[in-house]
């Protein structure tokens, strides 16, 4: 589950580097991915808050994705 955790959290952080240097979809994309690890992480580990807010920056990840696309 470490690997998990970290991998996301490096693509978050990746991601958060591309949003500054103006690669939106590439934020986005990462981000997602990024994401969706921590989610799944916290719902192995049952931490309802951490998979609460985890769900809702995927729903808005998806969303600004759709908008790039679109």
């Amino acid at each position: 589950m470490n690997i998990i955790k970290w991998l996301g959290t490096i693509l978050i952080i990746i991601a958060t580097i591309m949003r500054v240097v103006g690669y939106h979809f590439l934020d986005l994309s990462l981000g997602l991915v990024g994401t969706v690890m921590w989610a799944y992480a916290a719902y192995k580990q049952k931490d309802n808050a951490l998979l609460t807010v985890n769900v809702f920056i995927v729903i808005v990840l998806l969303f600004g994705i759709l908008n790039t696309v679109l």
